[in-house]
This record gives structure tokens, sequence and C-alpha cells, in this order.
């Protein structure tokens, strides 16, 4: 999986702007095999914000994609996956990776999750793979990356 650290400390500003509530929406990129590229990423928010939990409506996410996709430069831009924000310094929850799962479920290709935890300035981005390998639904956490302190 690719991410540019920048994009990760743009998601941190939004998580820190939603604080105490998450927020989150979805990754757009490109794949190359089993590398799933991020270049941009949107923000869906939620009318109902809460501190435990960000659901996606599916309809404002095909919006919000075709958008997004009308304007694109790169037409292998595209839709790779989603990101929300927890507002403490806590990994993926259980219900995280039973997200995680059912994505890879529903899809052949590959795709990317970014849960950032944010407390006060300071951000770890936790950063998921999920995919099918010899038709098996395969789970890749990476070491999560502390973004420090970000500018408020």
């Amino acid at each position: 999986m690719e991410f540019a650290v920048d994009l990760l400390k743009q998601l941190a500003g939004v998580a820190m702007d939603a604080l105490p509530n998450e927020t989150g929406g979805l990754l757009i990129g490109w794949r190359d095999g089993e590398t799933v590229v991020v270049c941009a990423w949107l923000q869906l928010g939620t009318p109902n914000p809460r501190r435990n939990r960000f659901e996606i409506d599916s309809k404002k996410a095909t919006s919000a994609l075709k958008g997004y996709l009308r304007t694109a430069a790169n037409p292998l831009e595209g839709y790779v996956g989603a990101w929300h924000t927890h507002p403490a310094l806590e990994a993926p929850s259980g219900r995280d990776f039973e997200t995680f799962r059912s994505s890879a479920a529903a899809t052949q290709a590959p795709l990317a999750f970014v849960v950032l935890a944010t407390e006060g300035s300071s951000s770890v981005a936790h950063v998921v793979w999920s995919g099918r390998q010899n038709h098996e639904i395969i789970i890749e956490t990476q070491k999560p990356i502390a973004l420090g302190r970000i500018a408020e």
C-alpha cells in the first residue's frame, strides 16, 4: 500500500476538527496488482456525529465519488477504500475489523483502510490492507504511523 505522509497529516487535521466525534469518508486512488495507491480522500461526514461510530451513507458516498471522478485528471483514479477517525488514541476496533473483512468479501479488488486516532494534537494512523489471496480473505495491518503534533 502506498500513502503520502502529507495525505495522512491532512486526515489528522480533519480528525482534530471533528473532535470529540468521529468522521470519515472515501479513499481515492488506483491499484497496481495487489498494491493499493492512495492519492486523495473525500470527507463524507454524517448528519448525526457520534463519539463511537461512523457510518458511510452509500448514496452520499456514490454521489461524492461520481462528482470527484468527473473532474479527476487521472483516468485510473477510483474508489480504493475508506477512512474514519477515532477521537482517542485507539487502534481499530473489532467492528472496524468486521468492516474490513466484509468489504474484502464483497469485491475481488484489494482495499485500503485508515483509522486515524487523534487525541488533542497527537495522531496515529492505523493503515490496513484487505483483499483476497487464493479465495481466502486476508487482512494485513501495517505498523501504526505516529504523526506527532499536528498544527491547529
